[in-house]
């Protein structure tokens, strides 16, 4: 089947030692530039977590951002921008993003501006003006002129954000590759550098994910394995790593830190 190919080629690649995935990751950058294309599922994601946080009561503009996990493309940190963040800080376990992947997100951004200008309410000169500047700028420029810090590689729980910082949290797509016993440890750092009236917004796919590549699948075939059956098929490689956790249980890890909960979508 598909997924256990997918397993295969991602169990070999993580035998390699990290600083050795790091090489050669650069490597093949150097001779093929990562292809970046924008998921309409990443940007319709990013302009419903501002949409839900303005129904809550959250209005962007002004405030204080950190995105968690960011990966190759900020696709959902430069809608935060555009919308009119005043600080952002993006945290990833791996430097994924660069100068190439970051200019080319934003010039592929461009192709969906009457999408953006139209969910965001944001005039399409500005989101031209803004995202073609941003486009032509180094990454550590680019970075100034967004008032955001990148933090990668970088340990979440170990990084130096300050308590009570914070107005706004998101993330998409990270927390079901987490350990539960990290994920309850990451919602006690949430807790510890969100502001009192701070809000946050994370989407999770509670689905098998080697079901988006094998549709011979059910979208809960990983629920068939027993604990220990699944952690080893899963443990090899980060990369194939998913706690299994339901609704619920994120429900209740959030909960039992304190944090009420304003809006739950599927």
């Amino acid at each position: 089947m598909k997924w256990q190919i997918k397993y295969i080629r991602n169990a070999m690649f993580g035998i390699i030692p990290l600083f050795m995935q790091e090489k050669l990751r650069n490597m093949k950058r150097s001779l093929i530039p990562y292809d970046i294309e924008i998921d309409l599922v990443t940007l319709r994601q990013g302009l419903r977590q501002i949409e839900t946080l303005k129904l809550l009561g959250c209005e962007p503009s002004g405030k204080d951002y950190l995105e968690v996990g960011t990966g190759w493309s900020p696709i959902i940190p430069l809608l935060f921008s555009l919308s009119g963040c005043r600080s952002l800080a993006l945290i990833d376990s791996q430097c994924l993003m660069d100068n190439y992947t970051f200019a080319e997100t934003c010039r592929k951004l461009l192709v969906h501006k009457e999408e953006i200008s139209k969910n965001l309410r944001i005039p399409l000169a500005y989101i031209e003006k803004r995202l073609n500047k941003l486009a032509i700028m180094s990454l550590e420029s680019a970075l100034l002129e967004m008032n955001c810090k990148y933090m990668a590689p970088c340990d979440f729980l170990n990084s130096d954000i300050e308590e009570y910082s914070l107005d706004i949290i998101t993330s998409r797509a990270v927390l079901e590759h987490v350990p539960p016993q990290i994920v309850n440890k990451m919602v006690l750092e949430f807790n510890r550098i969100l502001r009192k009236d701070g809000y946050m917004c994370h989407i999770i796919d509670n689905s098998d994910h080697w079901e988006h590549n094998d549709k011979s699948i059910s979208r809960l075939n990983f629920l068939r394995y027993n604990e220990c059956i699944f952690n080893m098929i899963s443990s090899m490689n980060p990369l194939d790593y998913q706690n299994r956790l339901r609704d619920s249980e994120y429900k209740n890890i959030i909960k039992e830190v304190g944090f009420k909960i304003g809006s739950l979508q599927h």
